[in-house]
């Protein structure tokens, strides 16, 4: 990883960052979807850190921040289809993806629901 990336993700706290997408999957997409992780998500200054991290990707970026409120299904996705790009560490890493995995799994008798 680039070490510049890197030091923009440590200055905002960025616990990790996962890229998600068609930008995965195709080599025409237009854009890259970026989903960060925040420590401290309410302090972001998320215009100021997209343009910091935009001359970083060959594409127009966009960019979200992660919560344990995220759109569980969107959360989902994210996790399962996307690439790690950067964590602060594996201890901090596996915690968070566990609360969100069930947040997923406790939202999923409400997927059913609808699907009726």
């Amino acid at each position: 990883m680039n070490a510049k990336l890197k030091k923009i993700f440590k200055k905002y706290h960025v616990l990790f960052a996962i890229q998600y997408g068609s930008s995965l999957t195709s080599k025409w997409a237009e854009d890259i979807d970026l989903a960060l992780y925040c420590q401290k998500p309410s302090q972001i200054n998320t215009w100021k850190l997209y343009g910091e991290l935009q001359p970083f990707f060959d594409r127009q970026l966009d960019l979200i921040i992660l919560t344990n409120h995220s759109n569980p299904l969107l959360t989902y996705e994210i996790l399962t289809k996307g690439k790690v790009l950067y964590m602060k560490s594996l201890s901090l890493f596996v915690p968070i993806v566990v609360t969100l995995w069930k947040r997923y799994l406790d939202t999923q008798k409400f997927r059913n629901l609808e699907k009726q």
